[in-house]
C-alpha cells in the first residue's frame, strides 16, 4: 500500500514538473538543458555559465537562478551545499525521465512524424545552416518551393519548430546544433 502512494507521488511530481517547463514555453529548451547537464552532478558557477550559453540570442525576463529555482520547486533538481559556498545541482530521477522525453533526437523524431511532408524543408535548413544562415538567406534557399507555395507557410514557421526541438540555434544568425547535424545524418541515409 504505502510503496503504491509512493509511486503515485512520484508521477505526480514528474507530471508537474514536466507541465511546469511546457508551461515555461520560452524556456522550455533551456530548463530542459539545464536537467541534461546536471545529470552529473554540477558545481553552481558551471550551471549557470551553462545557462547563459544556453539562453543566448533570446529575450530573457528568467535569469539563470529563477530558472534553477524553477527546477528546485517542481522536483526536477537537487541542490546540495557542500560548505564554503561550494553549491552542487544534481538532476533528480523525475527531471532525468522529464529530460529524456525532451531530448533532441526525440524531438526530431516526433516532429519529422507529425510534419512529414515537411521533412526535406526541415532538412534543407538543417543542412544550409551547418554555416550560418539569416533570415533572408534562409527564405532565398527555400525559395519556389512548392509544398511551401501551396499551404502559403513561411520560413520561420520551420525555423521555430527546428528551435524549438533543440536542432536549430541562434548566435547573430541561425546555426544547425550538433544534434542537427546528427539529425541530418539520420534521416539522409
Amino acid at each position: 500500500m504505502l510503496q503504491k502512494e509512493i509511486d503515485e507521488q512520484d508521477e505526480q511530481i514528474s507530471s508537474s514538473l514536466a507541465r511546469k517547463i511546457e508551461s515555461e514555453s520560452g524556456y522550455k529548451t533551456v530548463l530542459y538543458g539545464i536537467l541534461r547537464l546536471c545529470e552529473t552532478p554540477r558545481r553552481l558557477p558551471e550551471v549557470e555559465e551553462e545557462i547563459q550559453k544556453l539562453l543566448t540570442g533570446k529575450s530573457c525576463f528568467h535569469s539563470p537562478q529563477v530558472l534553477m529555482n524553477i527546477l528546485v520547486e517542481n522536483g526536477g533538481l537537487t541542490v546540495q551545499d557542500e560548505g564554503e559556498g561550494n553549491i552542487l545541482l544534481q538532476t533528480t530521477e523525475e527531471g532525468i525521465v522529464a529530460a529524456s522525453a525532451s531530448c533532441p533526437a526525440t524531438l526530431v523524431d516526433e516532429l519529422f512524424k507529425r510534419d512529414a511532408a515537411y521533412q526535406d524543408i526541415y532538412l534543407t535548413i538543417l543542412r544550409s545552416c551547418s554555416e550560418p544562415k539569416t533570415l533572408d538567406e534562409i527564405e532565398d534557399i527555400l525559395a519556389g518551393n512548392e509544398v511551401m507555395a501551396q499551404e502559403n507557410i513561411l520560413a520561420g514557421y520551420f525555423i521555430s519548430e527546428l528551435e524549438e526541438a533543440g536542432v536549430l540555434k541562434w548566435d547573430v544568425k541561425w546555426m544547425t546544433a550538433q544534434d542537427g547535424l546528427a539529425a541530418v545524418q539520420a534521416y539522409s541515409s
